[in-house]
């Protein structure tokens, strides 16, 4: 009840108790169940909410409490989402589908997991993907009257419109849940936060700005910090003025902080959009945009670099080159190692153990260089990397100009 009035701070006072009592009772489905309450109340700490969330899971199994588990999956597979670890959250999500299948299903935790795909596909631009998804995901949830999981599908799915340079579609994904807000939250402060700064960003697309304003309260109530100061900023800059320089990169810069990464990154992009329309803007433009550049390619969202890249042509400013290491095909040095290894038909386990790093890390590699060869199945890297001979070094010329073909 706490969490629903945005009282994060009495609902994680209140859960913390629970879990102490219940553990002292060797409770284990309380203890479960408090454990991913609380990491649904520490939406705003990745971090703090995966370790409630591992807890939950390894509890759960040690106790064959399976649905516990799987909702603590798909929502471990959602952090790794919004921490922008997208191969982790992959690995999550299907662990979560063979337990939703070994159960023989649970619609709550299949909405679930289909919100977290497409999520994962919009957070690296796969924008039709994300459309497909979220819509079908909203419609299925509000069939059920799965008001939260309805909410954060029409979120995802104004997003993706937002992207899309469509903000009227944005606002029709948004307007059924507003239309049930009437003075205050009646739902968890994760979804309603999310609501009001995307419904902020979708009026001011549309320029209305009183109702941009009165979104920005909401969020300044339900998420005083970060999202309140960004929220801010956007109606600042809907009615023609400028934020405080340096307060736009302050907020995302905070966000990123406590580990969500992605949203970070969209947050500069959208300022950086916003403040490159105001005449003036143009130089701390280009540092967002330069930014949100700089952690899409490290999280390996290749389309949205590509669109940061294109604003900050549009302000005459060159985008930063990649890093010195970069290889054929973009890919890195460990990337093409992986690559190699994959080629081999290792797991992303045995990839790990035989470079000594973990398996997530393995996973994300293999991932990020997936995305970069434009293959799907790990048959088709395999036979990519045979093809283009990834795996030899590029022959260097000799003194004479002609090539050096010393082994």
């Amino acid at each position: 009840a706490l969490a629903g009035t945005g009282d994060a701070r009495g609902a994680t006072r209140e859960l913390g108790a629970a879990l102490r009592r219940a553990r002292a009772l060797g409770d284990a489905p309380a203890t479960a169940a408090a454990l991913l309450e609380l990491a649904q109340c520490r939406h705003l700490d990745p971090a703090a909410a995966a370790a409630h969330l591992e807890a939950a899971i390894v509890l759960s199994r040690e106790h064959g409490l399976a649905r516990t588990e799987l909702r603590a999956l798909w929502l471990r597979a959602a952090v790794h989402v919004e921490a922008g670890e997208f191969e982790a959250a992959d690995a999550a999500a299907d662990v979560a589908e063979r337990a939703l299948a070994a159960l023989g299903g649970d619609e709550m935790a299949r909405l679930g997991l289909q919100i977290v795909r497409s999520m994962r596909a919009r957070r690296v631009g796969a924008l039709e993907q994300a459309i497909e998804g979220f819509a079908a995901a909203a419609a299925e949830a509000e069939a059920a009257s799965a008001w939260e999981r309805a909410w954060e599908a029409r979120v995802g799915l104004a997003r993706v419109r937002l992207a899309s340079g469509d903000p009227a579609g944005a606002w029709e994904a948004l307007a059924p849940a507003l239309e049930r807000w009437e003075g205050g939250p009646e739902g968890p402060t994760p979804a309603w936060v999310a609501l009001a700064q995307t419904g902020v960003e979708a009026a001011n697309g549309l320029g209305d700005v009183d109702e941009a304003a009165r979104l920005a309260r909401l969020a300044a109530r339900l998420a005083p910090g970060p999202i309140s100061d960004y929220a801010d900023a956007l109606v600042v800059l809907g009615r023609g003025g400028r934020p405080p320089v340096g307060r736009l990169e302050g907020a995302a810069a905070a966000l990123e902080r406590t580990g969500r990464r992605p949203e970070a990154a969209r947050m500069r992009m959208v300022g950086a959009e916003a403040l490159a329309r105001l005449a003036g803007g143009e130089d701390e433009a280009a540092e967002l945009a330069a930014g949100a550049l700089r952690a899409h390619r490290e999280m390996g969202g290749e389309d949205w670099a590509r669109r940061a890249e294109g604003l900050l042509r549009r302000l005459g400013r060159r985008a930063p080159t990649r890093r010195s290491g970069a290889l054929r095909e973009g890919l890195t040095p460990r990337e093409v190692e992986v690559l190699g290894l994959v080629a081999e038909g290792l797991s992303n386990r045995a990839v790990a153990e035989r470079l000594v790093i973990s398996e997530a890390t393995a996973a994300r590699h293999v991932f990020n260089l997936f995305g970069k060869l434009g293959v799907h199945t790990r048959a088709q890297a395999a036979r990519i990397y045979a093809e283009r001979g990834l795996g030899r070094e590029p022959e260097a010329a000799g003194p004479a100009g002609e090539i050096d073909r010393r082994p």
